[in-house]
């Protein structure tokens, strides 16, 4: 478990971890989009419930982009936590990504 402080705007969530950026936009209740931003690459992972979407890595020295399908499994969306589940195609391995949110004070 990695605890890190992020900004909610809306139905925006940006945090930085070991010097990548993360943004989540929550399009609605069962589309997101997870973008992440380090000095090497940018990618794009769109998840919408049941369905498999090409994510999108750039790697930014030699501008070569790939697409690698990831297909949704799960998305649960609480006012605490945002959980995805999904799974990489090519490699069949499943991933789960959790936020779990609380108010500073």
């Amino acid at each position: 478990m990695i605890n890190t402080t992020a900004i909610k705007n809306n139905k925006k969530i940006s945090y930085y971890l070991d010097k990548e950026k993360y943004t989540l936009f929550i399009a609605d209740s069962q589309k997101l989009i997870l973008n992440r931003t380090t000095n090497e690459i940018d990618s794009s992972l769109y998840f919408e419930l049941n369905k498999t979407i090409p994510a999108i890595y750039t790697i930014k020295e030699n501008n070569l982009s790939l697409n690698i399908d990831i297909r949704t499994n799960k998305i649960e969306i609480d006012n605490n936590y945002i959980k995805i589940a999904y799974t990489v195609i090519d490699s069949d391995i499943n991933y789960e990504y959790y936020i779990e949110m609380s108010e500073c004070i």
